[in-house]
Order: C-alpha cells, then structure tokens, then sequence
C-alpha cells in the first residue's frame, strides 16, 4: 500500500469503490482502499522520483520507548483487527494470537512502553 499522505486517486475511481471505509479512523484505511481498487481491476503504481513531505506523527505524535503512545497503538489494533477479519477471516484469529506474541516480545525488549497490563488491556478491547 502507499500511506495516505502520498495518494492521489482519480475521483471517478475513488467514487467507484464508495472512497475510504469508515470503519477505519485511522490505520490500514489505504491497505483496504487500495486492496477495494484490485479487486475491481485498478492497479496502484509508484512514482518514485516523486518527492512528497509527510509530517509523521502530527496526527496523534510519535512514539518511543520511553513515550510510548498508546493511544496510536490502540487505534493500529483496531484497525488491523477489522482489516483481517473484514478481508482474511480465516486468518483473523491467528493474526491475534500473533499480535499478542508480538506485544509481549517487544514490551519484554523495551520497545513498547512500560505497562504490559495497560497494553493488554488495549489489546483485549481492539480485538471485539
């Protein structure tokens, strides 16, 4: 996929798949528009000697080990929760199990906060 900030999508083919899903308020919206677009036929192509300025983190700030926003990594949850159980339900579950992996490693080496009951906590909520 292409993040959001460097999308630019004919309206015509944008107004042909009914534009973002709003089920996503942020996170994997690009993933599933441009997954929408393939499966009527569009492709999606790269420019890449186009240069565009993304401010990353403007929207909901940057994380780091010793910030850890979670608040962006509830939303991510979420987001990816709805995206595989909307596209690849049979794999929906498999994907959580592995997300919780994922949780606990990366807590364990110090990259994702300092509160694995509040990240759990986020992540029991994004998965219903």
């Amino acid at each position: 996929y292409i993040i959001g900030a460097a999308i630019f999508i004919p309206a015509v083919n944008f107004n042909l798949i009914h534009g973002f899903d709003e089920n996503y308020f942020m996170y994997y919206e690009e993933t599933d528009l441009f997954k929408r677009l393939r499966e009527v036929g569009l492709d999606a192509y790269i420019l890449p000697e186009a240069e565009i300025i993304h401010f990353e983190g403007a929207a909901v700030g940057k994380s780091d080990p010793e910030n850890f926003n979670y608040h962006k990594f509830e939303m991510l949850l979420h987001s990816k929760f709805y995206y595989y159980q909307k596209w690849k339900p049979e794999i929906a579950g498999l994907i959580r199990v592995i997300v919780l992996l994922q949780i606990i490693v990366q807590y364990f080496k110090g990259k994702w906060g300092n509160d694995l009951r509040r990240l759990l906590s986020l992540y029991h909520r994004s998965r219903t």
